[in-house]
């Protein structure tokens, strides 16, 4: 079983655990004030904690996350050893902005 981090907006993340690649459960949601590492690593915190009081033992072994560099370093730090990788949904958000930004639509839509 992984951990899955997925980020929805600026001030939300989302925590949901995959048994395979096409199934998750959401187990939590957070809004934050702001993207401090240190805000991430007090919520992995208190939800280890937490879980930690219901016999259960997080310890992940990969996160999929989105590209902000707070939360890398807050699961680097709250479990050292983990594998983070990007999630794709998000890379490609990234990639359309840049086209859209650089004035590259027309191309981007040209088959030739």
């Amino acid at each position: 079983m992984g951990f899955t981090l997925k980020g929805h907006s600026n001030q939300h993340q989302s925590f949901s655990t995959n048994n395979s690649w096409t199934h998750s459960v959401q187990l939590a949601f957070l809004l934050s004030a702001n993207k401090h590492p240190t805000s991430y690593e007090d919520v992995f915190s208190h939800t280890v904690s937490e879980a930690a009081k219901l016999g259960v033992n997080v310890l992940p072994t990969i996160v999929y996350a989105d590209f902000e560099t707070a939360i890398h370093i807050a699961v680097t730090t709250a479990w050292p050893g983990l594998e983070v990788k990007a999630c794709r949904f998000h890379l490609g958000q990234s990639w359309w902005r840049k086209i859209l930004s650089l004035g590259l639509i027309k191309q981007y839509g040209k088959k030739d």
